[in-house]
């Protein structure tokens, strides 16, 4: 499923303009999908004693110290409940980390930033459309230049998943 399948038009929604489906759907594609996928790859990590874990975060978020307080880096995004599941998934992230640590399988989370997806585009024509405008200025890094194969990187995953389940 694409994000652009999860999100309104325009990208942009509040917490109060959203109903709970759209928590509900956000969270069974974001949040449960990289739960029921590491906890099928993790388990041949574990067998072998090695493996590395990444999952890809928004850099929205991300919360800094104010005032002896915290708060987002980035509130004014309205990017709900998108920036719910990506704060859960840093979250789950963490805790996989401390509970893998002694398997030598190495748990990362990657915030790449502003990147340029078919999503990004799509939700600036949206914008656009509704006389909110475009997107100006650098063109932000595209996805592309993150990961370069990542069907080749699943192909040998679920091979070494395939080979640990039929040795058990």
């Amino acid at each position: 499923m694409r994000q652009r399948d999860l999100f309104p038009p325009t990208g942009r929604t509040t917490m109060l303009e959203t109903k709970d489906s759209d928590y509900e759907r956000m969270f069974g594609v974001n949040v449960f999908g990289t739960l029921k996928a590491t906890r099928a790859f993790v388990r041949p990590m574990i067998a072998q004693r090695r493996g590395s874990i990444m999952s890809v975060v928004s850099s929205g978020m991300l919360f800094h110290s104010h005032g002896g307080g915290y708060a987002a880096l980035r509130p004014n995004s309205h990017e709900e409940p998108y920036q719910a599941t990506k704060a859960a998934i840093a979250n789950m992230m963490f805790y996989l980390a401390d509970e893998l640590k002694e398997d030598n399988v190495a748990v990362n989370i990657i915030i790449p930033g502003h990147t340029r997806t078919t999503g990004f585009t799509e939700q600036n024509e949206g914008r656009a459309a509704l006389g909110g405008g475009g997107r100006t200025g650098p063109i932000p890094m595209r996805a592309e230049h993150v990961v370069r194969s990542p069907s080749s990187w699943l192909s040998r995953m679920r091979a070494a998943s395939a080979a640990a389940c039929t040795t058990r």
